[in-house]
């Protein structure tokens, strides 16, 4: 059984190598587009660890006896100084790409592109984004109701998590049925991921476990299900698009939960092993910049049609290339751009804070 009292609040290799496995869906998806979404997956995947290490964060800044203004300071500078400066980079360098893209520039900036989406209903330029979008306006309320709502009553996050999952189904459905594929990247549409990663958070503050056998049979049954329901055909239906996100959502939140742990044996090595969890370390930037990939290979492509097994969008080869070069580019933005930054604006602005 996993045990409550093994956990602590430092660093966790093991959710950074399920950030790993993510990210490669994601890039997988976008590279390859398969018929199995797993792009999809790899993102409710992140969602499932925000929601958890959010809501860590925040409760942490609550315990410290901070004040709603101060907490909102350093909570939010955290976050700006992590999240920003490669964000806002990437779409200095979005902008030299489409006319499109900088004729919505400002819903980028604004971490708004979800909106964008449904509002324009169809695929904008940097539509990857829209799932930072989503994080970002998570943390803005998520932030308020963790420090005003009484955490030492669980009835009520509890209550509050119930109501996430059962909105964001209902959103699912009705957009489903509506035919409006883009209503699935807005906020109310992904509150179940989000809502089962903070119910991990919940349960370890009360210090409550999870048996092993309920793990290992989330990690058997979830998949065989969903392999049943996209093998079959159910997908497209109203009601299975409105749930099959969610029970991707459960079986997110069983590896999250046992990652936060650490996982033994065999699993272990797997998700612990150094290169993986190096790759979660920097799969923001990962995330980030593999937008760049397909553009730039259809235009490398075009003018240079001998180096198509190597950059060919939909290829192994090409997959390879991506890869590489993607990962080099989020390694040299981490160590020589982001975390010094990061680095640097903490130690001014929140020394401030504190001194204050």
């Amino acid at each position: 059984m996993s045990n409550p009292a093994s956990f602590s609040d430092s660093y966790k290799p093991h959710i950074d190598g399920l950030r790993a496995v993510a990210v490669l869906m994601v890039l997988v998806q976008h590279w390859f587009d398969p018929t199995l979404k797993v792009g999809g997956w790899g993102v409710i995947l992140f969602f499932v660890i925000s929601g958890y290490l959010i809501s860590h964060s925040i409760h942490n800044l609550r315990t410290r006896g901070l004040g709603l203004g101060a907490a909102a300071k350093v909570f939010f500078v955290r976050r700006s100084t992590r999240l920003f400066p490669a964000f806002y980079l990437l779409l200095a360098i979005w902008w030299l790409g489409p006319d499109q893209f900088r004729a919505d520039w400002a819903w980028y900036a604004l971490y708004a592109s979800n909106f964008l989406l449904d509002a324009r209903q169809f695929f904008v330029a940097f539509t990857a984004s829209w799932s930072l979008a989503v994080e970002e306006q998570f943390y803005l309320v998520w932030f308020l109701v963790l420090m005003l709502l009484p955490v030492q009553r669980p009835g009520w996050t509890g209550a509050l998590m119930a109501l996430m999952v059962v909105a964001a189904v209902l959103a699912r459905f009705g957009y489903a049925q509506a035919g409006n594929k883009f209503g699935f990247y807005l906020p109310w549409s992904n509150l179940d991921a989000l809502a089962a990663g903070a119910a991990l958070w919940r349960w370890q503050l009360a210090q409550r476990s999870l048996p092993d056998w309920l793990i290992r049979a989330g990690a058997v049954f979830i998949p065989l299900l969903l392999l049943v329901v996209f093998g079959g055909g159910f997908a497209p239906m109203p009601l299975w698009q409105a749930v099959v996100p969610l029970l991707i959502a459960a079986g997110a939140a069983l590896l999250v939960w046992r990652a936060s742990f650490g996982f033994t044996g065999v699993f272990g090595r797997l998700w612990g092993n150094r290169p993986l969890v190096y790759l979660g370390r920097i799969s923001y930037g990962i995330y980030l910049y593999h937008t760049l990939g397909p553009t730039i290979a259809n235009k490398v492509e075009a003018k240079w049609p001998v180096l198509a097994p190597l950059i060919k969008v939909g290829t192994y080869g090409g997959f390879a290339t991506h890869v590489l070069v993607t990962v080099l580019l989020a390694a040299l933005s981490f160590h020589l751009y982001e975390l010094p930054l990061r680095r640097s604006l903490n130690r001014r602005i929140l020394g401030k804070i504190v001194a204050g």
